[in-house]
């Protein structure tokens, strides 16, 4: 039997970041899960500790998500105690959202986590290229009209993968 080495064929620079996003989404939430988060509780808890008093609605409009799927990420984090909920003054249907002591420690936690993934998994980057490559990031990230600082997933969360296809479609102006 004849073995042939194969060698990959070319590929592009998406293809090389879609890799590097997979890997670094990975560490990210295997090092969450051993604390029972997921990567969007990570995202929420960074984003109140930064605003907190967000009304539910705010926050999903925030992140582009569906309201009901929001909701129940905020009812896992309030489970685990990291957030509470209070009514708003003057409307009773509308609440705001507060971290708890544990769930401001929490968040502190996983923005030290995050400097730890970033300086392991960018230990062979330079300074110099590691600025360059947040510059280039954050001119992507304007080009193509992605909220900052709002992974895009949250768009579909709850949603069936025909709903995500058309949704990405609808996004970039194709037709579905």
């Amino acid at each position: 039997m004849i073995v042939r080495s194969v060698s990959a064929p070319p590929v592009g620079p998406l293809f090389l970041l879609s890799q590097v996003g997979a890997q670094a989404a990975r560490l990210f939430a295997e090092r969450l899960g051993k604390v029972g988060l997921k990567p969007a509780h990570a995202g929420i808890l960074r984003i109140l500790a930064n605003e907190e008093g967000l009304s539910q609605q705010a926050l999903a409009t925030m992140l582009g998500a569906f309201a009901s799927q929001v909701v129940l990420l905020l009812d896992e984090l309030e489970e685990r105690k990291l957030l509470e909920r209070r009514t708003a003054p003057g409307d009773r249907r509308s609440h705001r959202l507060f971290l708890t002591g544990a769930g401001r420690k929490r968040a502190s936690a996983v923005a030290q986590w995050t400097k730890e993934i970033e300086s392991s998994f960018f230990a062979g980057v330079s300074a110099s290229d590691l600025g360059k490559l947040e510059s280039i990031l954050r001119t992507l990230v304007d080009a193509n009209a992605i909220t900052p600082s709002v992974h895009p997933d949250y768009r579909n969360l709850g949603a069936r993968p025909s709903t995500q296809r058309a949704r990405t479609s609808r996004a970039k102006g194709a037709v579905t």
